[in-house]
């Protein structure tokens, strides 16, 4: 399909192809950010490389407002929460006023770049989520028929901090990967003494 039909397609009718098409989805290449700057403005590395964890939290809930009503303000919001002046960790860069003031130097970047940062961003998060399967075993929303929603980042935020992983200030300027790693092994050990538990409560019945 040529390029500019396929940024024609619809969020989902992208998911569906891209989806269908093993090759694709094995490809190294879905995973290279193809707009490392937009307006001036830096964005995350290949396969949310540099993304922390309070970037992520609030690209994901701005890339879910996207994904249910189809506002071209929630898309333009989507992108200011990901691209910056710089990469370093300011936790003040998300606060509305500062995503406001990116995202209107993000209005006129062409549609074919926002989608197919639309397109960058899904393929990363389904990759996380294959890596991480404990932390999204409530299924993968882009494959489901619901309306797409975001966790609730800052109750996990909190839930993260503690003596392995740092304050929440620490959380949330660490590596998307790293939380995630983390999150999975702690939810996987959970499960597990879960069922060893019910073992030795039926044992006892």
């Amino acid at each position: 399909m040529p390029r500019k039909k396929f940024f024609r397609l619809t969020t989902e009718q992208q998911a569906i192809l891209i989806q269908s098409s093993n090759f694709l989805l094995n490809s190294p290449r879905l995973y290279q950010n193809p707009h490392p700057e937009l307006s001036g403005l830096k964005g995350p590395a290949d396969n949310f490389g540099n993304m922390s964890f309070m970037e992520f939290m609030h690209a994901d809930t701005y890339f879910n407002a996207f994904r249910r009503n189809k506002r071209p303000e929630a898309l333009t919001s989507f992108l200011a929460a990901m691209y910056r002046s710089d990469r370093d960790f300011n936790a003040e860069d998300w606060q509305s006023s500062k995503v406001m003031e990116r995202s209107r130097k993000l209005r006129k970047v062409p549609n074919m770049h926002k989608q197919s940062l639309v397109v960058w961003f899904s393929s990363c998060k389904r990759q996380l989520s294959s890596r991480n399967p404990n932390v999204f075993s409530g299924g993968n929303q882009e494959e489901s028929n619901k309306k797409p929603t975001s966790p609730n980042w800052h109750n996990i935020l909190f839930e993260v901090a503690g003596p392995k992983m740092g304050d929440i200030h620490q959380v949330a300027k660490q590596n998307i990967h790293t939380v995630f790693a983390y999150l999975d092994r702690e939810i996987k050990d959970a499960k597990r003494k879960a069922k060893e538990l019910e073992k030795i409560r039926s044992k006892s019945r």
